[in-house]
């Protein structure tokens, strides 16, 4: 992130910063503001010099915000509504005639502490009869988990449709996973959140007869597309076994490599996936995982994850929650593998571009198998998830690049760490 010199930074870039979040439109920013298109683009153009980002990207006819974009929105505001008041004076907050919305974010116990006092009246005592405030449910990992599993279940054939597709996509990545988890010729090796098993039979192959490797996952259903797969192939040493990353029911010690493939950021408990990862290595044994790098670097997954979470009214994931961008800050997955117990920790980013044939052909396969997508759509009616792919669909186009096709940007991380 650039760093800003508020000594040599023009302040009002971030009224107009404001006006082009709240549109999504520099002919509407203009008109809000009352200055000329003009001078709306050059303060555009200005902003994503200083910020490092696009802020707003075409999508159809209209345009869409970024992931750092939509995170800017409620911040900036607050910025901005405290200067006023700073300046200006303001006037006296009524809590009982106000119409404005906060967002409050806290730790679950605190929010539990605090906040029912304020919503237990009925809405009845209420101005206008509505509660001045409403309480989000709390994260659930064992719902989370539950969902999660039906999902998979639900997209496994799909997931194993794509099988070439992922293969040419995160194929390289996934041979720079083996050969950072030290997976060679006669090693007994552990395939975490395995899905269909691409790796599994990469993996397989190394490690040759005189090796083994078995693969996990919490989808029983999508498991048995990695066991049918490893049959089809005449590959004898796969085995397969559902079973929660977090809870291995395995023996300590008992494998010299252990892998997982953009499997990771999705547990709900990333400590306690590495710590049972860690715990079944033997001493000198090598774990190492692929995860997806920062979310402005992943635009093919990104633009639809902030499409979809306007749609179904999300804010961004908190600290801590599993998501697809849960370890794609820089350093943040070498982290984590320390904060583990990992030592002589590497990590490595691979770009892997996501080539398809159109725009459309990727929202296919992201309707068909993105798990994460339809978990974010589940409160939604089903004109509320139309529309929400409809849009999908419209943001993508700016990945296409003519003769081409779809180009979706993608930077891949691997990490990887010795017990």
């Amino acid at each position: 992130m650039n760093r800003i010199d508020l000594a040599n930074f023009n302040l009002n870039l971030l009224v107009a910063l404001d006006a082009l979040l709240g549109t999504r439109s520099v002919t509407a920013a203009a008109k809000r503001l009352r200055v000329t298109p003009s001078a709306m683009s050059h303060s555009l153009a200005e902003l994503r010099d200083r910020l490092g980002d696009l802020l707003l990207v075409r999508s159809g006819r209209g345009m869409v915000l970024t992931p750092r974009a939509e995170a800017l929105i409620l911040p900036l505001r607050k910025v901005l509504v405290d200067s006023e008041r700073l300046l200006g004076g303001g006037t006296t907050f009524d809590p009982l005639t106000a119409e404005r919305r906060f967002v409050i974010a806290a730790p679950d116990f605190l929010a539990n502490l605090l906040l029912p006092p304020l919503i237990g009246a009925p809405a009845s005592k209420h101005p206008n009869g509505r509660r001045p405030m409403t309480m989000p449910a709390a994260f659930d990992p064992l719902k989370y988990k539950q969902t999660t599993r039906a999902q998979w279940d639900a997209a496994a054939e799909a997931w194993h449709r794509w099988g070439p597709t992922l293969r040419e996509w995160l194929g390289p990545a996934t041979e720079r996973m083996l050969e950072r988890a030290g997976v060679v010729s006669g090693c007994r090796v552990l395939d975490v959140a395995a899905g269909a098993g691409d790796q599994t039979l990469q993996a397989a192959t190394r490690v040759g007869p005189g090796g083994s490797v078995l693969a996990t996952d919490i989808s029983p259903a999508i498991l048995a597309f990695a066991a049918s797969e490893a049959k089809r192939a005449g590959i004898a040493n796969v085995a397969t076994k559902a079973m929660d990353g977090e809870n291995l029911e395995l023996a300590d010690a008992s494998f010299d490599a252990v892998i997982s493939r953009v499997g990771l950021i999705y547990f709900p408990d990333q400590q306690r996936a590495l710590g049972e990862m860690r715990r079944v290595l033997v001493p000198g044994g090598r774990a190492a995982a692929i995860v997806y790098g920062p979310a402005e670097k992943n635009g093919f997954f990104s633009v639809p994850v902030g499409v979809v979470r306007r749609h179904a009214r999300l804010g961004p994931p908190l600290a801590g929650q599993p998501g697809p961008f849960s370890l794609g800050g820089p350093g943040v997955a070498a982290a984590a593998l320390r904060q583990a117990g990992f030592r002589d920790v590497t990590e490595d980013t691979v770009v892997a571009p996501l080539r398809m044939r159109s725009a459309a052909e990727c929202l296919r396969f992201e309707q068909e198998s993105f798990g994460a997508l339809h978990q974010m759509l589940s409160s939604l009616d089903a004109a509320g998830r139309e529309a929400a792919w409809a849009e999908v669909g419209r943001a993508l186009g700016e990945f296409e690049r003519g003769q081409d096709g779809f180009v979706g940007p993608c930077e891949l991380v691997v990490v990887a760490g010795t017990k």
